[in-house]
Parts: C-alpha cells; sequence; structure tokens
C-alpha cells in the first residue's frame, strides 16, 4: 500500500450535509475518481466525492496496516472533529459492519450526528466513516447504499485506464456514446446488483447532461421504461397540494386537458398522500389504491405502479408512476430505481425551477426564505434581517413629522435710521452695532473744526456790519445805516446756519434701543455726504421673525401652521412661531435660489437678550408624510423634472 503521506486540506470545494449539491459536477467527480491512481490525492477527493453523495457532514477513509489503523484521506474530519474519535467510534462499527458491509453506531455522536461505517473494495482491509446529520435518519438506508455504490472505486482507480472506461458503466465513453463490448471485466464477471447500479449511474448522467426541465424529465422517464421493460413511464410534478403531469416516455408532446391526464394526476396524487410506492393490483389492504384502479381502467393497463420522489427538503415533490400492459410485468428494483431517481432530483429540481415564470420563482424564493427565517438557526443573521425587514416594513406604512426648513431673522418695525446732517469727516465713533443706547446719547461725532471757524468769521463779520452800523448813524447817513443794518441780518443767518450745523455734528439716539447696524470700525474717520445712512437704531419691543423658504418647500405650507425657531447665539433652546403672513414676491439670492420670505408670530414670551437682527434656523410644521417619501421626495422631483416631457 502507498504511504498515505499527511491528511491535505480539501482541494476544491465541496458542499457538507443539508446544502445543495451540483448532481452532474457530483458525477463528473466520481467518473474522474475511477480514472485517477490510488494516493494521497486520490482519498482526499475520494472522501469528498463520499460527503457529498451520501449527504455527510464529515467523512475519513482508514486502513489497517501493521501499525494499525491509519487515516488515508478526510473531508471536514478537523472541523467537525472526527478526526480526534475516529478510532473510539471504529473499535464498535467494526464489530457491526459484519457480511453487510456497513455498520451504524446506534448511540451516534452525542452531537446530533450518526456515525456509519462502510467497507471498501480492493484497498486491503479499508473503511469509510461517515459522520450523518440526525435529520438525515429517515433516508439513513439510502444514503448507506449510495456510499455502497462508491465503496468499489479504490479497486477500479487501481487498474489501468484502458480498462476503467469500460467499467464506468455499460459501454459509456466519455462523449456519452454507446461503445458495444467490454474490456476488462465485462457484465456477465460481476455481480448483478453492481451492474444494474452502473446502469442507473449511466441513466442520471444522461439526465444530468440536458439544460432544460423538458429534456431532462423524458430522458428519464425514457430510460426508466426501456431499463425496466414497461409499457409507460410517467413523471409528475408536486405543485402545492396538486401533481401536475410533466413528462410522458415516448411522447414529446400530450393535451394537458385530456382526461387520460387527469387521471394519471389523480394517482400521483393519491401516491403523495400515502407518501409510498404504490401498485394496482396488489397494493396492501391499508393503502386505498382507488385512483390507481381507475388508471388502470381507465387506459386500459393491467398494472400501474408508482413511486414517490423527495426533493432537498425531504418532502415528496415528485411521482414515478410505471404503467404495463401484462398482468406480470418486469420485477422493479425498487432501491435501484430509487436511488436513480433520487441522484436526478436535484438536477431536475434546478430545471423546474429555472423553466418558471419570474413571478413563480420569486414567491416560491421568498417561501423558502420565510421557511428558513423560522428555524432555530444562525440566530445573529436572522436577528439582523428580521430588524431589517421590520424598518423596511416600517418605511413602508409608517409616518414621521414633515418640517420644512427656513433661515430666520428676528425684525422689528420700530427701527430709525439716523443719517449724516452735512457733508464731511466723522471724528468720533461712541456705539457699534449691538451696543443698547439710551435717548440722547451720543453715538457718533461729526469733525466741526471747519464749521468752527466759518463760526468765528461770521461773528467777526457781525461785529464789523455792527460798528459800520453806528458810524454811519453818527454821522447821520441814514441809507448807509440801513445797509449796513441789512447786511448784519445776513451775517446773523450764515451764523445761525454755522451753529445749527455743529449742534447736528452730534448724533445721537433718538430713543432707548438696541444699535443694529453701524460699525465702530467702518464709520471712524470716513468721508460722508449729506444723507448717508450712519446708524439703524431700533427699539427691543415688537419683535417678529422673518423666514425665507425655498420654492420647491413653499407647496407644503398650511395656513396657521406652526413651527420652532432656534437663533444661532443659543441653539439648544427653541422658540414656538405661528405664520403670519406670505409675502408673494420670491427674492433671489444668487446660491440659495429663489427663496420666498415669511412672516412669522413669536408665541412665546421675547426673551431680554433677543436683538433685532439674529439669525438661525427654523423648522414649520407641514403634518405627517409616509416614512419612504421623506427620505426621496428630493431625489424623485429631480428626477421628475430631468424626465417630465
Amino acid at each position: 500500500m502507498n504511504d498515505p503521506g499527511p491528511i491535505r486540506p480539501l482541494r476544491s470545494a465541496s458542499s457538507g450535509a443539508g446544502q445543495r449539491v451540483d448532481a452532474k459536477a457530483l458525477l463528473d467527480a466520481i467518473h474522474a475518481l475511477r480514472a485517477q491512481p490510488v494516493g494521497p490525492a486520490f482519498w482526499q477527493d475520494f472522501c469528498a466525492s463520499a460527503a457529498q453523495l451520501c449527504r455527510a457532514g464529515a467523512a475519513i477513509a482508514v486502513a489497517h496496516e501493521d501499525q494499525g489503523w491509519i487515516p488515508l484521506g478526510q473531508f471536514q474530519a478537523v472541523e467537525s472533529g472526527l478526526e480526534t474519535r475516529w478510532a473510539t467510534l471504529l473499535a464498535d462499527l467494526l464489530e457491526r459492519i459484519g457480511d453487510k458491509g456497513f455498520g451504524i453506531s446506534p448511540a451516534g455522536l452525542g452531537s446530533g450526528a450518526i456515525a456509519v461505517a462502510v467497507r471498501l473494495k480492493g484497498e486491503g482491509d479499508a473503511v469509510l466513516l461517515l459522520e450523518i446529520a440526525e435529520s438525515e435518519r429517515p433516508r439513513l438506508n439510502e444514503l448507506i447504499l449510495r456510499a455502497q455504490l462508491i465503496a468499489d472505486l479504490p479497486a477500479r482507480s487501481a487498474d489501468s485506464p484502458a480498462s476503467i472506461a469500460a467499467m464506468v458503466a455499460p459501454g459509456l465513453d466519455g462523449s456519452g456514446s454507446t461503445v458495444h463490448g467490454t474490456t476488462g471485466l465485462d457484465a456477465a464477471s460481476r455481480s448483478p446488483t453492481q451492474a444494474e447500479l452502473l446502469g442507473w449511474l449511466e441513466l442520471v448522467v444522461r439526465v444530468t447532461r440536458h439544460r432544460g426541465f423538458g429534456p431532462a424529465s423524458l430522458e428519464l422517464v425514457n430510460g426508466i421504461a426501456a431499463r425496466l421493460g414497461w409499457t409507460q413511464v410517467f413523471l409528475g410534478w408536486r405543485r402545492g397540494p396538486y401533481v401536475r403531469l410533466r413528462a410522458v416516455s415516448h411522447l414529446d408532446r400530450f393535451e394537458r386537458r385530456a382526461e387520460n391526464v387527469r387521471l394519471l394526476e389523480a394517482a400521483m396524487e393519491e401516491t403523495l398522500d400515502h407518501d409510498a410506492p404504490m401498485q394496482d393490483p396488489g397494493a396492501p389492504v391499508d393503502m386505498l389504491a382507488i385512483a390507481h384502479g381507475r388508471l388502470r381502467q381507465g387506459l386500459g393497463f393491467a398494472a400501474v405502479s408508482s413511486l414517490p420522489l423527495r426533493g432537498q427538503d425531504d418532502t415528496s415533490q415528485a411521482v414515478l408512476l410505471l404503467a404495463h400492459d401484462d398482468p406480470t410485468p418486469p420485477p422493479v428494483p425498487l432501491e435501484s430505481l430509487q436511488l436513480a431517481a433520487q441522484l436526478a432530483m436535484p438536477w431536475l429540481a434546478d430545471l423546474e425551477e429555472q423553466d418558471r415564470w419570474f413571478g413563480a420563482r420569486w414567491g416560491r424564493s421568498t417561501l423558502r426564505a420565510a421557511e428558513r427565517a423560522l428555524r432555530i438557526e444562525q440566530l445573529a443573521r436572522k436577528a439582523l434581517v428580521a430588524a431589517a425587514l421590520g424598518l423596511l416594513l416600517y418605511g413602508i406604512f409608517g409616518t414621521w413629522p414633515h418640517r420644512i426648513d427656513a433661515t430666520a431673522e428676528l425684525v422689528t418695525d420700530r427701527a430709525q435710521i439716523l443719517n449724516a446732517p452735512f457733508d464731511g469727516y466723522i471724528d468720533a465713533v461712541q456705539v457699534t452695532a449691538g451696543d443698547t443706547v439710551r435717548q440722547g446719547m451720543v453715538l457718533a461725532t461729526l469733525d466741526r473744526q471747519e464749521l468752527l471757524l466759518q463760526e468765528s468769521e461770521v461773528r467777526a463779520e457781525i461785529r464789523r456790519l455792527t460798528a459800520e452800523a453806528e458810524k454811519a448813524r453818527a454821522a447821520g447817513q441814514t441809507a448807509d445805516v440801513q445797509i449796513a443794518l441789512a447786511r448784519r441780518a445776513q451775517a446773523q443767518a450764515r451764523l445761525e446756519r454755522v451753529t445749527f450745523q455743529i449742534d447736528q455734528a452730534r448724533v445721537v439716539a433718538p430713543f432707548d434701543g438696541v444699535v443694529v447696524e453701524g460699525e465702530r470700525k467702518e464709520l471712524l474717520g470716513a468721508a460722508i455726504r449729506r444723507g448717508d445712512k450712519l446708524f439703524r437704531v431700533a427699539r427691543v419691543e415688537g419683535l417678529y421673525v422673518n423666514l425665507y423658504v425655498p420654492e420647491a418647500e413653499m407647496r407644503f405650507f398650511n395656513a396657521d401652521a406652526r413651527g420652532e425657531i432656534a437663533l444661532l447665539s443659543q441653539p439648544e433652546a427653541t422658540h414656538r412661531i405661528r405664520i403670519d403672513a406670505v409675502i408673494p414676491v420670491a427674492q433671489v439670492k444668487p446660491q440659495a435660489g429663489n427663496l420666498f420670505a415669511i412672516r412669522a408670530e413669536l408665541l412665546d414670551p421675547v426673551e431680554s437678550w433677543w436683538r433685532p437682527g439674529m439669525t438661525g434656523l427654523a423648522r414649520i410644521d407641514a403634518g405627517d408624510r409616509n416614512i419612504i417619501w421623506l427620505i426621496t421626495r428630493r431625489m424623485v422631483d429631480a428626477i421628475r423634472m430631468k424626465l417630465w416631457w
């Protein structure tokens, strides 16, 4: 025997127990093993294929040599712990193998699994150990039969490649064509059971070469009819509580609404009701074969037999029905037929699923997902899925308050603008925007030097004209007196104007309030002209809010809508407002676009620190809306604007 060497990890991805297996790929792998020489790589691949074929969670092959039992290859034995337990299990299983060629540990593995040992052929004293889930116990006999089917692979792999080609199946070459004659071991020299199993394996391979459910199912029923020698074979597929006829041997098409089809489907439904093989005549007393009898009489057959086929979820998914014209038809090898049909079932199930229209596939996938979600497995992932589904349903049917965001500004109508009284320069500025002022308080002073010079000149001129008038009066020159007095009156008027301007050089607060416009750093030393705005002083009373709302949000405003405002200077505090009036003219802002001004009334008392001109953010209630709509409305509106016609 070759040295097995260290056990290597599996080289190709394989499915464990309970997972879906690609039947065609598995059969191809088994065919490849028949031509692969026995060695470490062979045993690794052999254990992987055996585990998939027998729906086992782990597999390990061991052989007996001088130093005792040693491992040859394994599949997921390290992960499941079988690598450390196989020696203990083998001692008990070897006593149970006997002449049957297999043994089962009645106590199991203590972890919800069953230990099965199958004797291998052609490799001395070798045994294959399988760890099969407890849920597979109803199919245990079938799974052991599958293991026995490939138990001779080590012996066949030891032969030459030329002889192996003739032993894979009766006359099957690599291209699927039939090769007449045999080389090496022929059908006459091997046991009938082995030849029969190989023939059924050939049929399964032919079925898995088809890519459509119709051709694959027709290949299956035609092959069964040819191998068993029965007159006709039918295949029905379960749809809910009913069965629909899907394939008839030697017929490419048939009328689905015919009475014969109805009788066939009724008999198949009867088989599913009993969930066991049935025949007529000859049905057991406890199994009423009423529909089978009607079928036999209605179609003129002498014997009818049926067999339920199980799907991946261990429920009956399809029915094979055989009919013969002779009352004593050829015997049916039930175990071999059932094994071949079950090997083909995963492939047929996938093809049947693909043939259904999209809605049916989606509904079935949803139902399966719901069933898996109810199982107590992978709780964390299922909890996340349930939470995601709950959020989705909440988003579809739940509502949130719809609030419209807008910029806000505190405004008052009780304000006064203070302008420059004359042309000049600002000499001093005592306040800036935000300062509180009292009535009569000097806010700024204009440069008065030029005015004071003009005042001195005018006063000197007045004194000169007064002296001239006195001199003319003393000389008795009445006319000159009058002229001098008129000129003095004119100078007096200029003096009053200069004096008035000197008094106006001080800008004072007209009332108690707050400076809302006017910056000291901008005004100090600035040249001004008469009428230029210097300050804006407002009373801290009669405050209201101006809201600036984007044009796209205007359609959601309701009359007398309410909301809240938060000022930038104290964002943690909110204050209630109520819509008072809408100004129906948009204000164009370069970056924000069109904005509509809305006047809102403050419902809460005015705080002492509030000042006109303060800004913040306002949120206006627009009722409750669907959550999905709230999240997607802006995107939907943008798409509508792009795609409208």
